[in-house]
């Protein structure tokens, strides 16, 4: 049995995390989530060896946006673990954080660890695309699809990257082709709404 599954407090922290997505809450669901969430404090002093619930920990505070603690927690886990898992919960705070080029070295050695791995690359995609280099975003969602050529959402948001720079028609065409072959494709139809407007 799993450590985490053993420990009714971190079993439903996991579960709150799951059911929150989103890198920071804000407003009521943030509010929620802060009076159903454990003391995370507590859990890391309990936890000091065990990566699962400290990575936990660092995803809870992170959804708070406290930053400092988010990266405490994430920087034990590594200690205790230094695997996809931890080191991915760390670039997640960084990225929350807009530290752009911390993120993409986590999500790159991430991606290392796991050769079949697309996540990390698709974030380490995301966060280059936050932060407008979509030179740098353009290759990092080629290098997503090299690894899994079936992923289409990958496929798209390169043609777009790319796009926005070259302002070449072959990468509208290159997105009107997806979307005739499945026009019930809501990235390929909103992304051709923004190179077509």
């Amino acid at each position: 049995m799993k450590e985490q599954e053993a420990n009714p407090v971190v079993a439903h922290l996991s579960m709150l995390v799951s059911a929150h997505p989103g890198l920071v809450l804000r407003g009521e669901e943030r509010a929620t989530f802060e009076r159903e969430c454990p003391d995370l404090e507590t859990i890391a002093a309990a936890s000091s060896a065990n990566a699962e619930a400290l990575i936990q920990c660092a995803w809870a505070y992170r959804k708070l946006a406290k930053f400092d603690q988010a990266l405490r927690m994430a920087d034990a886990a590594i200690a205790a673990d230094r695997s996809w898992k931890s080191l991915t919960a760390k670039a997640s705070v960084c990225r929350a954080m807009g530290d752009v080029n911390p993120a993409i070295a986590l999500f790159d050695e991430a991606a290392t660890l796991d050769p079949t791995d697309t996540s990390a690359l698709m974030e380490g995609a995301r966060t280059l695309g936050e932060a407008e280099r979509l030179e740098d975003a353009a290759i990092w969602f080629g290098r997503v699809v090299d690894r899994d050529a079936s992923n289409t959402e990958a496929l798209l948001w390169r043609e777009y990257c790319l796009h926005c720079l070259t302002k070449s028609p072959k990468h509208v065409d290159n997105v009107r082709a997806v979307l005739k072959g499945d026009p019930h494709n809501g990235v390929a139809a909103e992304l051709l709404g923004y190179m077509t407007g």
